[in-house]
């Protein structure tokens, strides 16, 4: 994922395009929007790991919407709330994309007709390369336009549905008749839309003997590119090479097939944005603005605990439940970053976490170092386990980012500990990218000295310019409108 744009979200009217780095700063006075971006993406992820009946579920374990009305903007007039992402094709697996193209996604979300609960999808806007596909979505499913660079591919002979059957984007299935819909997603390797069409298409540009067999054999490597690539595809295809050979872009013919090609394979590019969002969403950590606070003892678990939770309440369980190899290489980092490791002591029934400074012998109980250690031990020890967990799951090197979203990670702490927790950011994306991790860090902030910090790392040479973004939410007055740079 490259960079996310939200429409009508809360406070925000439209945030154009946000470039999302491996550090990404988000900066402004309160009320002005930034958190709701960070929440943004909270919100995709607990949307796609529950089973829902719309694409977004507004309240969920992680952060709280209320319902589609309280997160619209309240000066939108098309009551519709957008969510759009940018990435590029070769991220996508199983992609019948002929290229490394650039792919913009736009889902706008609404009530449903006549209902105030139901949050459906209502139109998807995919901007291919130089090509764009618009479809709008109606009540109970129908689709109402179906657009390939402004051609009409509806007909009475020839309708289309929409189902939410799991993760973001809904699935478009074509109605034979009213009473026969097909039961089977449709995929371009066992059912496509437009069949029928793209062998007419293609009958015009070929010897008459060729077979609708063999027709449909060459259709098939026919996949979406930039224009001039899928005309110079065609024009080298053994099968089309006669007919084609004095074609441009602006042939009739190859417009019309050029469409048919990209209109064909919609409903499995859909389905694999949607795979690809998923995985995106699930890989997604957050981290909330307010920690647990330290116990001095907690109540033993036997739980099996995959990572820290938002609040860092089932922190003390999570480091308990630590392999010595992990505990100890845990405990690495933090003597490196922050000079202290945290030592666990488990006990029949409780579990108590203590601190220890590197020039000391003296153990102190997490409830009696103040508060910023307890606000900060959840934010390390997931941005720890973070590059151990992919490791193990051999996704090193996968193109699925690892976003790790975190408000306010400076609270309570002394500007030198801010200081170090900007090295620690800094030092985590640069092994990250040794070990093939694509690491993305989008941190809410209020600390200048994280930002200074950064700033002076970058002017050192300490860190790469490239790697940082610092997007900066600007909000004069209450009702002004929220300017984004």
């Amino acid at each position: 994922m490259d960079a996310i744009r939200l429409k009508n979200l809360r406070s925000l009217e439209d945030t154009g395009f946000i470039e999302l780095k491996p550090i990404t700063f988000l900066l402004g006075s309160n009320s002005s929007g930034k958190s709701t971006f960070l929440r943004s993406l909270a919100l995709i992820r607990q949307s796609v790991t529950a089973k829902t009946t719309g694409p977004i579920l507004w309240y969920g374990n992680l952060v709280d919407f209320g319902s589609f009305n309280e997160a619209l903007n309240n000066k939108s007039a098309t009551k519709e709330i957008c969510f759009a992402y940018k990435l590029k094709s070769s991220y996508l697996r199983k992609r019948r994309i002929e290229e490394d193209i650039d792919i913009i996604l736009e889902m706008k979300v609404a009530l449903e007709d006549n209902k105030q609960v139901n949050t459906v999808c209502k139109e998807l806007v995919l901007n291919i390369s130089d090509h764009t596909v618009e479809i709008s979505i109606d009540s109970g499913g129908t689709i109402s336009k179906f657009n390939v660079n402004g051609k009409k591919f509806l007909s009475e002979k020839s309708q289309f549905k929409a189902e939410q059957v799991g993760g973001v984007l809904p699935s478009i299935f074509k109605v034979k008749d009213e009473n026969n819909i097909e039961n089977t997603y449709l995929f371009p390797q066992r059912h496509s839309f437009f069949d029928e069409d793209l062998v007419k298409s293609i009958k015009r540009i070929v010897h008459h003997k060729v077979s609708n067999d063999n027709i449909g054999l060459h259709a098939n490597f026919l996949n979406i590119g930039s224009s001039d690539i899928m005309l110079d595809k065609i024009k080298k295809t053994n099968l089309f090479k006669k007919k084609t050979i004095d074609w441009t872009e602006e042939t009739e013919d190859y417009i019309n097939l050029k469409n048919l090609i990209i209109a064909n394979s919609i409903s499995s590019l859909l389905e694999v944005l949607d795979e690809y969002i998923s995985s995106f969403a699930r890989n997604l950590s957050y981290i909330g603005p307010v920690r647990a606070t330290a116990e001095r003892y907690y109540r033993s678990q036997d739980l099996s605990v995959g990572e820290v939770d938002s609040e860092g309440k089932n922190l003390p369980m999570f480091l308990r439940n630590l392999t010595d190899n992990d505990r100890d290489d845990f405990t690495r980092w933090t003597e490196k970053y922050f000079n202290f490791s945290v030592i666990i002591h488990s006990f029949e029934d409780h579990v108590s976490l203590r601190i220890k400074e590197n020039d000391s012998k003296t153990e102190i109980n997490l409830a009696d170092t103040g508060f910023g250690f307890s606000q900060v031990l959840p934010i390390l020890t997931q941005l720890w386990w973070l590059g151990r967990r992919e490791s193990r799951r051999g996704n090193l090197g996968s193109s699925y980012p690892v976003i790790f979203a975190i408000e306010q990670p400076e609270l309570h702490l002394h500007p030198k500990l801010q200081s170090f927790l900007a090295d620690f950011f800094i030092a985590s994306v640069k092994a990250a990218k040794e070990s093939g991790l694509n690491l993305k860090l989008i941190i809410e902030t209020h600390s200048e000295t994280l930002i200074n910090r950064t700033g002076h790392r970058i002017a050192n040479n300490e860190c790469n310019a490239d790697d940082i973004n610092v997007v900066i939410f600007d909000k004069k007055n209450l009702n002004d409108s929220i300017n984004i740079k």
